[in-house]
């Protein structure tokens, strides 16, 4: 009996061990599944700030000059329209954009 319970003891320790192993391993495998995604571009996170949010703006440039003109100017950006409202003729009512270039700082309408 004696023997018995030591070959027992030793090979519970063996499923012990195993059943850690695939839990272990479950884990990795459902945590590697688990990690974002790429890195978005510059164009894309700037797109996520701009869109679906009514920006008004406290400055304006033009050619890199001031205009006052443009006080109360306010940009509703959406995928790749716009609508606006003081925006003369840098932002007519309404109209289409995209980024120029790749970094996310340009916009051409």
């Amino acid at each position: 009996m004696l023997n018995l319970k030591i070959i027992r003891t030793f090979n519970e320790g063996k499923n012990i061990q195993m059943k850690f192993r695939l839990i272990v391993l479950s884990l990795a495998l459902i945590l590697m599944q688990c990690r974002p995604s790429a890195e978005l571009s510059a164009n894309e996170r700037t797109q996520r700030l701009l869109v679906n949010k009514d920006w008004d703006m406290t400055i304006v440039t033009v050619d890199g000059i001031v205009r006052n003109i443009y006080s109360g100017l306010s940009i509703k950006f959406q995928q790749s329209v716009y609508t606006s409202e003081n925006g003369l003729d840098v932002f007519p009512a309404s109209g289409t954009w995209r980024f120029l270039g790749t970094d996310g700082k340009t916009i051409l309408r």
